[in-house]
């Protein structure tokens, strides 16, 4: 019985060895993947939980692996959102994603969401009588474009440096924004925000 009780002992010893040694940035990311795991099943007080405890975790001192699992933890907790039918909140919580990173994905995701809360047909309303007004940042990384609404909210999108480097390089605002809406005009993005994908 003593043999027995020692090798329990030793195995636990081991067991809490093994946990202690882990790298601290393996904590975090299996917090993501319960949360993932909790979505899945419907328990989204408990997936928000864990993405509250990953946010904390340390991912290391690579800035793409911290970047890459806090969009996770973002675009998880906006799809909770989403199906809670928040889509205020799913929105916030998109806008924290770093830009440049799988931003066509984010992009179409906040637009279903405005989508979903305003209408097809008043986002499209509010998006025509705004196109005019877009503000483009091409002085500093990230490139984005900002879409006001007419009900104060507004509509990000990041600029592909390659595609639009003729929209970030020009020096006259109305030809920026003149290339930049016609260019958009022409994609998915804008027939999925006018309701025709």
């Amino acid at each position: 019985m003593k043999i027995l009780r020692k090798f329990a002992l030793l195995l636990l010893l081991f067991t809490l060895g093994m946990q202690a040694c882990k790298p601290s940035y393996m904590i975090g990311y299996e917090h993501i993947e319960e949360a993932e795991r909790k979505y899945s099943d419907g328990n989204y007080k408990s997936a928000l939980k864990h993405l509250k405890r990953a946010e904390k975790a340390n991912y290391g001192f690579c800035g793409n692996a911290w970047i890459g699992a806090h969009n996770s933890i973002h675009e998880l907790r906006a799809r909770i959102f989403f199906d809670q039918e928040e889509y205020a909140q799913a929105r916030e919580s998109l806008s924290t994603c770093s830009k440049g990173l799988a931003m066509n994905r984010v992009d179409t995701f906040f637009i279903r969401s405005y989508q979903m809360e305003f209408g097809k047909d008043s986002l499209r309303s509010m998006l025509d009588t705004t196109l005019a007004n877009v503000q483009i940042n091409n002085q500093n990384y990230p490139f984005t474009v900002r879409i006001p609404l007419s009900n104060g909210d507004t509509l990000n999108f990041a600029l592909d440096i390659i595609r639009d480097q003729d929209i970030i390089q020009s020096n006259l605002e109305e030809e920026r924004v003149a290339l930049w809406a016609n260019r958009f005009k022409a994609t998915d993005m804008y027939a999925m925000l006018i309701g025709k994908l």
